[in-house]
């Protein structure tokens, strides 16, 4: 429980490295419980988090609330930001 908690720390670390890692080893521990967190990480200002959180969601067999929570999943694992 003490790894875990850690993790959940470091999605709200300001180094996006150190969320990322945090999001990938979540989705790697495959437990359902760990979802809050990472539905939290789909908001994340960076997009390989995002996109690291909706895949973790995906491993562990997560499934949206509701049709805003699937909206948000998917565009975290398919929109790019264009460049301007």
């Amino acid at each position: 429980q003490v790894a875990i908690d850690a993790l959940f720390k470091a999605l709200n670390d300001y180094d996006r490295d150190l969320r990322l890692a945090a999001a990938e080893a979540l989705g790697r521990i495959g437990n359902a419980h760990l979802a809050k967190p990472l539905v939290t990480a789909l908001d994340d200002t960076d997009q390989w988090v995002r996109q690291a959180a909706a895949r973790a969601l995906e491993r562990i067999g997560w499934i949206p609330a509701d049709d805003a929570q699937h909206a948000q999943h998917q565009a975290a694992l398919h929109l790019r930001p264009c460049d301007a």
